[in-house]
């Protein structure tokens, strides 16, 4: 009976050694077969409001052509899980901290990325997000072109200029992203980013990006910095690529308008929208058309053509933002008929890029996840707003600081040097630190006297001040998550405006035209999530998702940890399961 119990025994632990080595088998072939995409393409348009999906679509080229080609946003909606009620919940939501957030998956307060500028107090310079000194730019004849200036004192027209920066990198960024834990993993992937705006560029490459480029309006060609280009020199691909765009520097860039024409229209900009246009090819104003965005997609066609992409054992990543955009939308506002043109401009741009990619990447799209997404939202012009009975406006940031100065000088007696607020930047204000230390005054008394002031217009719903951060003294509901989740210490101003809805700074829409974005109401923070690809659901979902959300669930799909400072979510309701289970 014993020795029948101890072979029952070992019968019992071969079974259960058997099982477990199937189930381990089992396991390893489901592992061996959740193979990572070739490819992460993230595509983002600037200043993308998510309604614009649904307010052109049915102008969009079809998801799939008679040709045999791909279309462009309705391919993407027809294979994407489409999240169109996605948001940045901050307080005000701008180009830098928007990507900086995308791909990080964390908000400013972490990231330390809360706008495009900010004001130092010790140095009493504006500080711009991406300068760096010790990474001189790179131009097309591979030489350091390091331009001496300080950073612009509030918007200027063109602050992408590179004439005010003497050089750039992601140093101020205290997050990673995505790209660099593929690095971090021990992936030898390819991550290049490309851009317009260097801020967007650079921002969205992270620390360990072999390769961000940006377009340098002065010079008219793509550039980089050292920090990428240890030996000082552009990638032969981008030196010809410069050759190109340089020689077309002054040659007509003809469009023909797309659009049912709904939107009313800027005569002095596009005289006779409606007819066919002719630009200027390199000039300023040709940024602000579909040349803009035809000239970004040829870098990426550049690229995609340099690079043996997905051709190695790691996922490499590409990713394109769309700054055109941005710039038609400042001018002229999202319900006109220039914001109708540049966005099927860009439908159209986007089929062709699509199907270049499709035909690069081994085993096309299928092997290749696809994110479109944009960084931030916009206000309707107040001129429009009015017109059509809603209260809107402008709040003049100078007029408000000389009644802040005003106010303390009552108070406290006039400053020794300049006045009471030394900077008025983007709805924050910046006192005069160093004339509240030699006076030894309580910094909370006259950020008191100061929001007391401000508190006095109309315009305004909330001032929060660095003392209300320290104590989390922060208005209810929302506003106390978005301050929270925006602001920097050293980095944010002494007081930051909340304004009234659709109300805007007078000098961002004196100096960028119609409209702005600088707010974390719906209008600015809303943005469309559309994600393709590997274990991906289609669909439409009604989720509410969060910017921070997009990190995280593409880091689960590339089997790698978060960034570091992710503090969002994996969007699990939009993967599939059962292609993950599966073993086929």
């Amino acid at each position: 009976m014993l020795k029948m119990m101890v072979c029952f025994k070992n019968f019992q632990i071969l079974l259960i050694f058997f099982v477990l080595t199937n189930l381990l088998f089992t396991s390893s072939q489901s592992q061996a077969k959740l193979n990572r995409p070739k490819l992460v393409l993230v595509l983002v348009i600037d200043q993308f409001r998510s309604d614009y999906l649904s307010r052109f679509e049915n102008q969009f080229l079809p998801a799939f052509q008679k040709s045999g080609e791909l279309g462009g946003f309705k391919y993407l909606l027809s294979q994407s899980a489409f999240l169109p009620l996605s948001q940045f919940n901050t307080l005000q939501n701008i180009t830098a901290s928007g990507h900086a957030t995308l791909l990080s998956g964390a908000y400013p307060y972490q990231t330390g990325i809360p706008l495009n500028e900010w004001f130092n107090p010790n140095t009493q310079e504006v500080v711009y997000s991406t300068d760096d000194p010790d990474s001189p730019i790179i131009g097309s004849q591979g030489v350091e072109s390091a331009k001496k200036g300080s950073a612009p004192d509030s918007i200027v027209p063109d602050p992408d200029s590179l004439a005010i920066h003497a050089g750039m990198s992601p140093k101020n960024l205290r997050a990673t992203t995505v790209g660099d834990e593929l690095k971090n993993a021990g992936f030898s992937s390819k991550i290049v980013s490309i851009a317009l705006k260097h801020r967007s560029s650079i921002l969205l490459g992270g620390h360990r990006a072999d390769l961000a480029l940006w377009y340098d309006t002065d010079s008219n060609e793509w550039v980089s910095s050292r920090y990428y280009l240890k030996n000082s020199e552009l990638p032969h691909w981008v030196i010809e690529l410069n050759k190109k765009v340089k020689a077309q520097k002054g040659q007509t860039f003809e469009w023909k308008p797309l659009s049912n024409g709904k939107g009313p229209s800027d005569e002095s900009f596009f005289p006779g929208l409606g007819k066919t246009q002719f630009t200027q090819k390199g000039s300023s104003k040709s940024l602000a058309t579909p040349y803009g965005v035809e000239l970004t997609f040829d870098a990426a066609q550049q690229a995609l053509s340099a690079y043996p992409w997905g051709q190695g054992p790691a996922t490499d990543l590409l990713a394109i933002s769309l700054s055109s955009h941005d710039k038609v939308g400042h001018c002229f506002g999202p319900n006109s008929r220039p914001i109708e043109e540049i966005t099927l401009a860009q439908d159209r741009m986007l089929a062709k890029f699509l199907n270049q990619v499709r035909k690069k990447i081994p085993g096309g799209l299928k092997d290749v996840l696809i994110l479109l997404t944009a960084d931030h939202g916009v206000s309707p012009s107040p001129d429009w707003l009015k017109k059509n009975g809603l209260d809107a406006g402008v709040l003049d940031l100078e007029e408000l600081s000389q009644s802040i100065s005003r106010r303390i000088d009552e108070k406290f007696g006039k400053p020794a040097q300049g006045n009471w607020v030394s900077k008025a930047l983007y709805f924050h204000f910046y006192l005069n630190h160093s004339e509240i230390l030699s006076k030894k005054l309580d910094l909370s008394l006259v950020e008191f006297e100061a929001k007391a002031e401000l508190l006095k217009n109309p315009k305004i719903a909330y001032v929060l001040t660095s003392t209300d951060f320290e104590l989390r003294r922060l208005p209810p509901g929302i506003f106390e998550l978005q301050a929270l989740h925006s602001y920097v210490p050293g980095r944010s101003g002494h007081l930051i405006i909340v304004p009234r809805p659709f109300y805007l700074p007078k000098n961002d829409v004196f100096q960028l035209g119609a409209t702005t974005h600088l707010t974390g109401y719906s209008y600015d923070r809303t943005i469309p999530i559309l994600l393709s690809g590997h274990h991906i659901q289609p669909g439409i979902y009604p989720t509410q998702a969060q910017a921070i959300d997009i990190a995280p669930t593409l880091s689960f799909l590339l089997g790698i940890i978060p960034p570091s400072l992710s503090e969002g979510r994996t969007l699990s309701e939009i993967i599939d399961l059962n292609s993950l289970r599966s073993t086929k």
